[in-house]
């Protein structure tokens, strides 16, 4: 338009870049683990003494692919015969205490098939009511456990199994 003498200048010229929020190809690649893998993680975390709550939530996480989150804010009554309900999450806003959460979408409700053992498993977890949380705050059993010692913890294990991939 400008070459046949349509516009007189280009309108791009004076307009303002945005900045788009770039996501290396790393950040963006799954880092799955090998059965092999799997199998040292789950042994190494059974045998873990420093604290009680992650061989289960290893255990877990490996059976149902659940995320982070959603691990956190399981409750007692969300676990079924042989299902586990996933309709919530927990977010850490930072300077403030945990909340639960819906699902960023629908479709990440649902209901996950599992292995009697693991439900029979995770009800032997000791609790008081049916709504407190199965991977809860050492002080509170009606608190998620927050993400800092999951981190710490999955970091050491992840370490001393040397596995050396960045898992979420």
């Amino acid at each position: 338009a400008r070459k046949e003498k349509i516009i007189v200048e280009n309108p791009i010229t004076d307009s303002i870049s945005i900045k788009k929020d770039t996501v290396s190809p790393i950040e963006l690649e799954q880092h799955v683990l090998t059965a092999q893998e799997a199998a040292r993680l789950i042994m190494e975390a059974k045998t873990y003494k420093d604290v009680d709550w992650l061989y289960p939530l290893v255990r877990t996480a490996l059976e149902t692919g659940m995320r982070k989150g959603e691990l956190r804010a399981l409750q007692f009554n969300k676990l079924g015969e042989d299902t586990i309900l996933v309709n919530q999450g927990v977010s850490d806003i930072k300077g403030a205490s945990r909340s639960i959460t819906s699902p960023k979408t629908s479709s990440s409700i649902r209901r996950i098939h599992v292995d009697k053992q693991l439900i029979t498993f995770l009800k032997h977890i000791p609790h008081q009511e049916e709504t407190d949380f199965v991977f809860h705050s050492p002080k509170d059993v009606r608190a998620p456990l927050s993400i800092s010692p999951i981190d710490i913890q999955f970091k050491k294990l992840l370490s001393k199994t040397g596995i050396d991939k960045p898992i979420r």
